[in-house]
C-alpha cells in the first residue's frame, strides 16, 4: 500500500482513498508522546466508514486485525 499524505498545515497531514480516511499530526522531532516515541502524536484512521485506529498521545483504539496493523506500519513508515 502506497500512502501519499497531503499537507493541511505545518503539523497536520491527511490521506483519503475509496476505503480510507486518515489524519495525522506530525512533529519535526520524535517525542515521548508520539507513537513508539516517534514523530506522530495524533492519528485517526477510518476504513470503510468505521474507525480502526485512534491515537491522541496515547491509544484510544489500537489496531485489532492484521490489516489494521499493516495500515499502522505503512502510516508510521511515511513519517520516520
Amino acid at each position: 500500500m502506497k500512502l501519499k499524505f497531503h499537507k493541511l498545515d505545518d503539523l497536520w497531514r491527511e490521506y483519503r482513498d475509496e476505503r480510507h480516511f486518515i489524519q495525522v499530526k506530525v512533529y519535526d522531532k520524535p517525542s515521548r508522546f508520539g507513537i513508539n516515541h516517534g514523530r506522530v502524536s495524533k492519528l485517526w484512521a477510518m476504513r470503510d466508514g468505521r474507525p480502526v485506529i485512534s491515537y491522541d498521545r496515547g491509544w484510544d483504539i489500537q489496531p485489532t486485525t492484521a490489516e489494521d496493523g499493516n495500515l499502522l506500519t505503512h502510516i508510521l513508515c511515511c513519517f520516520e
